[in-house]
């Protein structure tokens, strides 16, 4: 269900919930998986993307590290109430969404989403069921390793470092 291609990180699912055929069942209360040591990849372009269904209507993290201190370098991808898609760059230095509706929240769906900085072209691009929604100009500065710390390297599938109405439920 879940696997590093790279087989280099330590995938923490322990807390996560399984359905009847074995996927990961986010239960939108704490349900989270946790990535120890993620790859520093945030000084260039970048691409994140999943399989993803939504429960409900509620916001969603999908994969993040808010709130690991005030000197920068938090990233989320999430899903906004109305259907929207959004990408938390650097402490909220952007903070770009998509418009609504993108994707379907009444758990009848799997959607692909994908989440692209790109650099050379200055800006973020949202895919959903391989259609660009939106392309938003400015794609930030980089976020350094020596900028954030060493506490940047956790992130979670599902939630951020918080419980309760961020958490992933699908």
């Amino acid at each position: 269900s879940l696997i590093d291609l790279k087989r280099g990180k330590d995938i923490n699912l322990s807390s996560v919930s399984f359905n009847s055929s074995g996927q990961p069942s986010y239960d939108g209360t704490d349900d989270k998986g946790v990535v120890s040591n993620f790859p520093h990849i945030w000084t260039g372009s970048l691409t994140m993307e999943c399989v993803i269904k939504f429960e409900d209507d509620g916001r969603s993290i999908i994969f993040g590290n808010y709130d690991q201190g005030s000197d920068g370098g938090d990233v989320n991808f999430e899903k906004l109430t109305n259907g929207v898609l959004r990408f938390y760059w650097d402490r909220g230095q952007r903070n770009v969404t998509s418009s609504n509706n993108v994707v379907t929240t009444n758990g009848s769906s799997y959607h692909h989403c994908v989440f692209v900085r790109d650099i050379v072209n200055n800006c973020f691009k949202f895919y959903v069921d391989g259609i660009l929604v939106n392309t938003v100009s400015n794609a930030g500065t980089n976020i350094n390793e020596d900028d954030v710390g060493t506490n940047h390297g956790t992130f979670r599938i599902g939630g951020d470092t918080r419980n309760g109405d961020t958490i992933h439920n699908g």
